[in-house]
């Protein structure tokens, strides 16, 4: 019956020239139960080349799917309260589909208390065949919310407060809290600045927009923190993907420093795992501000889940 429907969906696709032979192949030979990482990957294309050609949805709608199968933490994260905020001044309901993939090897139950209903990713395949599919929103991590469907019937502080709203209601595990409570006991004081340095795939990412110029270097940040020491400020708050950056600016202003990672792997595209980039998070959202990394989803996130400034250095 699975392989059935994946071929149902896979030539619907073909002929419209959106889904490629080798995909089709791979997807159908995915079963409800054989989800390994690679087959979640082929999933999560041929969910994407579908919901990208949906385009016989129009409103009333009566239910979300989001699907995040794709991207790092704060990108879903950031997604996902703008999911949150269309289910709420729209009022249906919202399902989740959040599995892991190399830049969140992760799903959402393992760091985080429940906050909806979830979906499996063949189960949004058989709702995209459906009757109730010109009824069902289809999202994924590139949405805006805002933007795209609520512009014209809200202004964007109204939306804005609603989105900090739901920043705030993500709550992660105990153990993570934990955690977090431990390392702000020994380590935290007040009056600190928090510096996030984002490194690994993020000049790529700058570089492919003609952006290159706006990156957060370390030279950058290490004027910044010279400039935030002479104006009075005594401690900041590292967070870094970065192990060469990291000793950069711990070598530097060593006795100004604490930072809660101390484990780095060069061999993945994340070289903290998302934990440790969870916890990391969160402590920066309890600076008095952010110094943080241009065009940065984390940096940005933090900031929201704080409600503190962020600047550029």
């Amino acid at each position: 019956m699975e392989n059935i429907f994946y071929f149902k969906q896979g030539n619907r696709l073909k002929e419209q020239g959106k889904i490629k032979e080798e995909l089709h192949q791979k997807s159908i030979d995915v079963t409800s139960n054989k989800v390994t990482l690679d087959a979640a990957k082929y999933i999560r294309k041929a969910i994407n080349k579908a919901t990208s050609i949906a385009t016989i949805n129009q409103p009333p709608y009566k239910k979300i799917i989001f699907h995040a199968g794709i991207g790092g933490l704060c990108n879903r994260l950031r997604a996902l309260c703008n999911s949150f905020c269309l289910s709420y001044f729209w009022d249906i309901p919202l399902l989740m589909c959040w599995y892991p993939e190399e830049a969140c090897d992760c799903y959402f139950h393992d760091l985080f208390e429940p906050v909806s209903g979830t979906i499996s990713p063949q189960s949004i395949l058989r709702s995209l065949d459906s009757e109730d599919s010109v009824h069902t929103l289809y999202v994924d991590v590139s949405m805006d919310a805002y933007k795209t469907y609520l512009k014209e019937e809200l202004d964007y502080d109204t939306y804005r407060g609603q989105y900090l709203e739901f920043v705030g209601k993500i709550e992660p595990k105990h153990h993570v809290i934990q955690e977090l409570e431990d390392f702000q006991q020994q380590y935290w004081t007040d009056n600190i600045i928090g510096l996030h340095i984002r490194r690994t795939d993020l000049y790529p990412h700058l570089k492919s927009r003609n952006l290159e110029s706006e990156f957060s270097s370390d030279e950058k940040f290490i004027r910044a923190i010279e400039q935030c020491i002479a104006n009075g400020w005594e401690k900041f708050f590292l967070a870094t993907d970065n192990q060469i950056t990291k000793n950069l600016i711990y070598n530097k202003f060593r006795d100004r420093i604490i930072s809660y990672n101390q484990s780095f792997n060069l061999e993945k595209k994340r070289q903290t795992t998302v934990k440790q980039a969870l916890i990391d998070l969160y402590l920066l959202a309890k600076c008095q501000k952010i110094i943080g990394s241009y065009y940065s989803s984390f940096s940005e996130y933090a900031a929201s889940l704080g409600n503190i400034p962020l600047t550029y250095p």
